[in-house]
């Protein structure tokens, strides 16, 4: 069990919380080193021992989450820092990425984003087709078949969809960078140059 395993069920009582445990990855680097002070508040709070198998535990009483929802609104503006922080870590590490990929001199590597665009769009049309054709070749069916390539769909679509969205607003914003235009400080930005400045 990782302590990304039970940030839904913490979520339910302090969600920044529980959000903060949905950001650390094995191996997180950067990202777990800005949030991972979290499980030690978590553990304190609770008064049980540093892992997210005993933590998953004692949640399972109420009052242990009135606990960590008391805790989230006594350091509410610390545990924003804290998402904020994450964030720009995370946001930090697919910018290097991306950036590595476009400097690359082998060219797929280069076209990797644009092939996983057109992959995506192939995909989306093969899925629809799918659809079409079960619901003129099999109305009986048709419901039970749509039900169950919307749940296998259910999380593959909107991943890569989400992964696609990404590669286009940075995409966007290097050409404005390239041309000479700034790009626009996002929510992320103005939150933490409002941080900064207070």
């Amino acid at each position: 069990m990782d302590w990304k395993d039970i940030a839904g069920d913490v979520a339910k009582g302090a969600p920044m919380i529980g959000r903060l445990l949905g950001l650390i990855l094995p191996g997180a680097g950067l990202v777990g080193e800005v949030i991972g002070g979290i499980t030690s508040m978590i553990a304190g709070e609770l008064g049980v021992k540093e892992t997210p198998e005993v933590v998953a535990i004692a949640i399972k009483d109420p009052a242990a989450l009135a606990k960590l929802k008391e805790l989230e609104l006594t350091h509410a503006y610390d545990l924003r820092v804290m998402v904020l922080h994450a964030d720009t870590a995370r946001l930090a590490d697919i910018n290097k990425t991306i950036r590595a990929e476009a400097g690359s001199e082998d060219k797929y590597v280069r076209r990797m984003r644009p092939t996983f665009g057109y992959s995506m769009c192939l995909n989306m049309q093969i899925f629809f087709f799918a659809i079409l054709w079960t619901v003129w070749t099999n109305p009986d069916k048709a419901p039970a078949i749509i039900r169950a390539m919307g749940d296998g769909m259910s999380v593959t679509l909107p991943t890569g969809l989400a992964v696609l969205g990404i590669y286009l607003k940075k995409r966007s914003d290097d050409k404005n960078t390239a041309a000479g235009h700034a790009p626009p400080v996002g929510l992320l930005g103005q939150a933490m140059k409002m941080i900064g400045k207070g």
